[in-house]
């Protein structure tokens, strides 16, 4: 997460790691500096942390079937595998995008962010204070190396003494990148590029993100938080940092609508997880990623060479999914208006399929909202 975003979380995650010279490299320019700090959240530290916030026996470890809640006006029933049951107020989701306590509308196809990354000691010419969030100067979907499967770029951390964490990612697609790919391709980034590992981790992070699918069906008894509950980014990926940022202010409401009982404390906690604004927001969010799908290397740089030549407000607000939808219609605006005329013709070109409509609704402010 952003560095910057800490002071909007309630409780704030613990870092491992904290970089003050973040860059974007895109194709035949310079490194874009960002100006902005980066940070690494030690997962370990924070979940001992949240866990020592609960108290003693703040916490109860049961599996629990996707039948096992159940709702009713006075509050909610949990019935474990193992026999054993609760009576509870408000039951909070947070099982994640597969969830089966949480109801979704009709299905729509979510899009897919693959990575494939590991650790090391590396040699070669490479900055160690340099964290690159995303190197685009590669086209794999050109010769020499065209494997058929589009754009991807690179995140490279350095984590000091000479290791870093390299992982290859493809930003959204319709499909997830197989494992294959994903290792073939920074084999070979790491091979152009003249750097190769001295040493190794044997462990392999291998990510898969759905985004933009189905958001939760609105007021329904069980209260979704989370990936749960839709709040990944459908453009970007990121979710932990809208998850800490909601988190206080819907804690607030539950406890603030149980004076009115459960049921107006779930609908406390639906009107701050997603107001009718958080929504429309999402639906031109999910256009993003619909357009990212499409495009290829060159595109794909004409468009962040367009975007982070914003004012850094506005970019960063995009990425964290913040923002009034007239903003955000304002700032794919700007991203357009921004690129060259070559690039917007590749735009426009790549955004002349199935999500034509859903651009020009999006961009005037119209469509359904649920």
């Amino acid at each position: 997460m952003w560095v910057d975003e800490l002071d909007a979380c309630d409780v704030a995650p613990s870092l491992s790691h904290r970089w003050d010279h973040v860059t974007v490299r895109l194709a035949d320019r310079a490194p874009i500096d960002l100006g902005r700090s980066y940070a690494w959240i030690d997962n370990d530290a924070t979940r001992a942390r949240l866990l020592d916030i609960l108290g003693p026996g703040g916490c109860i470890v049961a599996s629990v079937p996707g039948n096992g809640v159940t709702v009713d006006d006075e509050g909610a029933t949990v019935r474990a595998e193992d026999g054993r049951s609760w009576r509870c107020r408000v039951v909070i989701d947070a099982a994640g995008a597969r969830s089966p306590w949480t109801r979704r509308e009709a299905a729509r196809r979510p899009g897919w962010q693959s990575a494939w990354g590991v650790t090391g000691r590396l040699e070669g010419d490479v900055d160690p204070d340099e964290l690159r969030l995303m190197d685009f100067t590669e086209p794999f979907d050109a010769a020499p190396f065209d494997d058929g499967h589009g754009a991807g770029f690179l995140y490279a951390l350095p984590l000091g003494d000479g290791r870093w964490f390299l992982e290859e990612t493809s930003l959204v697609r319709e499909d997830p990148l197989p494992w294959d790919v994903l290792e073939a391709r920074l084999a070979e980034r790491m091979r152009r590029y003249g750097w190769r590992w001295v040493q190794r981790d044997d462990e392999v992070e291998r990510c898969r993100i759905p985004m933009g699918g189905p958001l939760p069906v609105y007021g329904q008894g069980v209260v979704p938080f989370g990936a749960a509950a839709g709040l990944v980014h459908p453009a970007t990926g990121y979710s932990v940092a809208q998850a800490m940022r909601l988190a206080g202010p819907m804690a607030d409401a539950i406890v603030g609508g149980l004076e009115d009982g459960p049921k107006a404390a779930r609908a406390a906690a639906w009107d701050v997880l997603w107001p009718r604004d958080r929504v429309r927001a999402w639906r031109l969010f999910t256009f993003g990623m619909r357009a990212l799908e499409q495009w290829g290397h060159v595109a794909t740089n004409a468009h962040f060479a367009a975007f982070f030549a914003l004012d850094r407000a506005d970019w960063s607000d995009w990425l964290a999914g913040r923002g009034s939808p007239t903003d955000l219609r304002r700032t794919m605006w700007r991203v357009f208006g921004a690129a060259s005329l070559a690039a917007k013709a590749r735009l426009m070109r790549a955004g002349m399929g199935p999500n034509a409509s859903t651009l020009l609704a999006g961009l005037a402010g119209r469509g359904r909202v649920r």
